[in-house]
């Protein structure tokens, strides 16, 4: 899998709304999240950064503002692909 170069992943925004201003993406952040939803399980020691390489890079492909929807619904498909009590864990 193609290693996430962290430059452009802290460019992602998420889309402001009713004039609040767009909020940074934070990669860590979000690679916490997926620690938290993959905890107890057991699966390779890389498969949170594995999640999060597949869903930055192939699941959103080069979009540069996001929801934080579309962020979920990859992480939950990862989820529903690696494990399925991770997934529903997660739902």
């Amino acid at each position: 899998m193609a290693e996430l170069n962290s430059g452009s992943a802290a460019s992602l925004m998420t889309p402001s709304f009713a004039g609040v201003p767009h909020e940074p993406f934070l990669p860590d952040r979000f690679l916490g999240s997926i620690r938290g939803a993959l905890s107890g399980r057991n699966l390779h020691a890389a498969a949170p950064e594995n999640v999060r390489d597949w869903v930055l890079w192939w699941g959103l492909g080069r979009q540069e503002v996001v929801l934080t929807s579309q962020l979920g619904a990859g992480v939950a498909e990862c989820l529903r692909r690696l494990d399925a009590i991770a997934y529903l864990k997660r739902s």
